[in-house]
Parts: C-alpha cells; sequence; structure tokens
C-alpha cells in the first residue's frame, strides 16, 4: 500500500512540473522556450564554479565579453545587470575558498 502511494506522488509531482512549464512556456512565448534551455545550463554552470572557485573570475570575464557581443548583434536584452552578477558571483567563491 506504502509503494502505490509514494508512485501516486511522483505521478502528481511530475505532471505538476509539466504543467507549470507549459504555462510558462504559453505565457512568455519565446522567452519561455530560452528559459527552459537557459536554465539547467546555468545551473549547471553553478555547480562548476561552486566546485572549482578558482576558475569563477575567468568564467566571469568569458560571461562579460560574450555578454557584449550579444548586446551588440541581438540588442534589447538587458545582461547588464546580469554581468554584474557574475562579477559578484566570482568574488563571493572566492572569498569562500579563501575561508576554508
Amino acid at each position: 500500500m506504502h509503494y502505490t502511494s509514494s508512485i501516486s506522488y511522483k505521478l502528481v509531482g511530475i505532471i505538476s512540473l509539466v504543467l507549470l512549464i507549459s504555462l510558462g512556456v504559453y505565457k512568455f512565448e519565446i522567452l519561455g522556450v530560452v528559459a527552459l534551455f537557459a536554465l539547467p545550463i546555468a545551473g549547471a554552470l553553478m555547480i562548476f564554479i561552486m566546485g572549482h572557485p578558482h576558475r569563477a573570475l575567468d568564467m566571469a570575464l568569458i560571461f562579460s565579453f560574450l555578454a557584449i557581443g550579444i548586446i551588440r548583434y541581438i540588442g534589447h536584452i538587458p545582461f547588464g545587470l546580469a554581468v554584474d552578477l557574475s562579477l559578484l558571483l566570482a568574488i563571493l567563491t572566492q572569498l569562500g575558498y579563501k575561508s576554508r
């Protein structure tokens, strides 16, 4: 009996996640699709940066140049704050690494 109830909870969770993702894609259209692909990549990048803090500043520098290029050719994408946040993340990971 316990086995079937855990399957039903998992099934409800999966269906809820699928409905939430489809609602996001429907509401935000192309931006929702871009976010659907960008969020796992951003999560993997965060895990990499936390695992290799000595590479955090390198990644922030690469991201800043990529953001400038994307803004130049595509435009209308506010990456300025994202560059600042990547630099802040690099500084915080370096401070956390030095304190160990």
